[in-house]
């Protein structure tokens, strides 16, 4: 038994090549649920709760859930942000990838996200940078008033691209 402990659970099904199996259970996180890479999630219905507010800043433990590489989720998974007053736009409900820094994953897929809490305008799923072979069922926003939107896909770092006239452009 991991104690409750999520992550500690994702981590050793995954170096052993095992799923991870949850059922109808709320698991209260402080920093972002990191699926490792090579996992398979069976979820009968798991919430994962964000209980800290965003740092303001670029760090992607801010959000829900972290995917990695090479994960994947069977069944639906709900996630809930607590809100956040001046989190930036690196928070999310599930993280795929760093627009900050252009590095994204891979080989991604997953069944159902319901997306629950937040701040205004905050970003529900968001892919981004070089990221590929991301695949979803389902992803629902229900009438929330703060989700900004349900997807976003970004598909570039700062460093590398510009705006200019209201359109952004691929630095030469």
């Amino acid at each position: 038994s991991f104690g409750g402990d999520i992550q500690a659970a994702a981590n050793a099904a995954a170096s052993l090549g095992l799923p991870l199996i949850t059922g109808r259970k709320d698991y209260e996180v402080q920093n972002a649920f990191i699926l490792p890479s090579g996992l398979t999630w069976i979820s009968g219905g798991t919430r994962i709760k964000m209980m800290r507010a965003g740092t303001g800043g670029t760090n992607p433990l801010d959000s829900a859930i972290v995917p990695q590489s090479n994960t994947r989720i069977i069944g639906r998974i709900y996630v809930y942000l607590v809100d956040s007053p001046g989190a930036a736009a690196l928070r999310a409900h599930v993280l795929l990838g760093n627009w900050t820094t252009g590095e994204g994953i891979n080989d991604f897929t997953f069944d159902e996200f319901i997306l629950e809490g937040g701040h205004s305008n905050i970003n529900g799923v968001a892919i981004a940078g070089d990221s590929y072979n991301i695949r979803g069922n389902r992803i629902d926003a229900g009438n929330s008033t703060v989700i900004g939107r349900a997807l976003m896909t970004h598909w570039g770092n700062f460093a590398q691209h510009y705006l200019s006239g209201g359109k952004y452009q691929h630095a030469a």
